[in-house]
């Protein structure tokens, strides 16, 4: 009787992940049983035909309610099944719930194209998947909502703008804090909480975000920055601020303290010498020109006070502008260079250069990203290689399978792949790897 009960558990398990379709079979695998909230399950949609697929599959976008989904990658494979070879496509996704429930991975419908048994011209056919629910546990004691984060590490770094410790009553000093935090999105990582000071005004500044992605791995930062006034003067002290994280690897509580800052904000005689200034000036706007009192009117350089004041003012206009001109070279350049890191010409180069490093892994992942980066309506090298490439490397790529099936190096033909890169940038152009322009 035991025995049963378990082979019917596993049948009722099994026809949640398998589900056979005429020649066709769509499978979801998670890679573990249960997540925290903010922790990515890696899922995985496998989708099988008897024949073969004459086109590649587009994951398209897919919504997950209650959690945030990251596409890696699709990788081609196969594998027996009574007997028979079957012909697969695996995509790799990350979903990381953000809300403290269990959220349902959807049932998904592909269309994919592939000959019916015994024919060998591709049709369009629909595939489908069933939907699995995923586990969500609860926050462990001990944590708050506004500071939960899940990740294997984060990195922080803390910057003043004041670093001497000295300061005057009206100067103004930013604080910026950096995270740096693997396998996780931005959206997930809580903002900076920051403390009220005792003499100081605080400017909460516009947060920055960002999200970094290759076919196997994700990673977030994001910079809080805070201005304060100080308006007192006397001992200020800035209090720490702690950074925590749960690891789900080692199942533990790890935290960063980022220590408090000490200032010593002395008076301001500029403040009152500036009131002193501005006062002076209007005296003097009053008295010139009079000379009720028989003395000569103002003088200086042959420049009347108004004269003065205005080439004052040009200069104070023309310095603070020279400052907005270097600012905004320096800011344009940093733009161009901040584009180039996020082009497809950027990445290529990467790929070209991973293939001198030896790593296998290295080089496939370099490849798929820069491919993922081109944006084709599939993010496949297949699909590539069939729209842009030639028979060369349709050779070239499927010795590169065999290599990675029999563990050997991989030997890419980079003037082939250049030649298709060409095509992608160029479609119709006719290509030459005589005249390439190295990116």
């Amino acid at each position: 009787m035991v025995g049963k009960k378990w082979i019917l558990l596993l049948g009722i398990f099994f026809s949640q992940l398998a589900f056979s379709q005429g020649h066709l079979q769509s499978n979801i695998k998670f890679n573990k049983s249960s997540v925290f909230k903010g922790e990515p399950m890696e899922v995985s949609v496998e989708i099988f035909t008897s024949t073969w697929f004459t086109k590649g599959i587009n994951p398209g976008n897919i919504k997950v309610n209650g959690a945030f989904t990251v596409y890696f990658r699709s990788l081609s494979t196969s594998k027996q099944i009574n007997g028979k070879t079957y012909a697969g496509v695996i995509m790799y996704f990350n979903v990381f719930p953000y809300e403290d429930k269990d959220v349902v991975f959807p049932a998904l419908t592909f269309t994919v194209e592939t000959p019916d048994e015994g024919d060998y011209i591709g049709v369009n056919q629909t595939v489908k998947t069933k939907e699995r629910s995923i586990k969500v546990n609860p926050i462990p004691p001990g944590f708050k909502k506004s500071e939960w984060m899940v990740t294997n590490n984060t990195m922080a770094r803390d910057n003043w703008s004041n670093k001497t410790g000295k300061a005057k009553v009206g100067d103004v000093i930013t604080r910026q804090i950096s995270l740096k935090v693997s396998n996780t999105v931005s959206e997930l990582i809580p903002p900076i909480i920051w403390d009220s000071v005792s003499g100081v005004s605080q400017y909460p500044l516009r947060s920055d975000v960002e999200n970094y992605k290759t076919n196997t791995t994700i990673s977030a930062s994001r910079t809080d920055r805070i201005q304060y006034l100080l308006e007192e003067e006397g001992t200020v002290k800035f209090p720490e601020i702690v950074i925590k994280w749960w690891n789900p690897i080692s199942k533990k509580q790890y935290k960063k303290t980022l220590p408090a800052y000490t200032l010593q904000v002395e008076p301001n005689p500029d403040l009152g010498m500036l009131q002193t200034i501005i006062d002076s000036l209007s005296v003097n706007a009053l008295n010139a020109g009079s000379e009720e009192n028989g003395k000569e009117p103002f003088s200086f350089l042959k420049m009347d006070w108004k004269e003065l004041i205005a080439v004052i003012i040009f200069l104070i206009i023309l310095f603070y502008s020279s400052l907005k001109i270097g600012k905004n070279v320096w800011t344009f350049f940093k733009a161009k260079r901040a584009a180039y890191l996020q082009s497809e010409k950027y990445y290529f180069k990467l790929f070209v250069s991973s293939t001198k490093s030896g790593s296998t892994q290295k080089t496939l992942d370099a490849m798929y990203t820069w491919i993922a980066v081109v944006k084709l309506p599939v993010n496949t090298a297949e699909y590539l290689i069939k729209h842009f490439g030639g028979k060369e490397l349709a050779q070239n790529w499927e010795d590169i399978e065999m290599n990675i099936q029999n563990k050997k190096s991989l030997k890419f033909n980079i003037s082939l792949w250049k030649e298709a890169r060409e095509q992608v940038l160029n479609p119709g152009q006719k290509s030459s790897t005589g005249n390439w322009i190295n990116p």
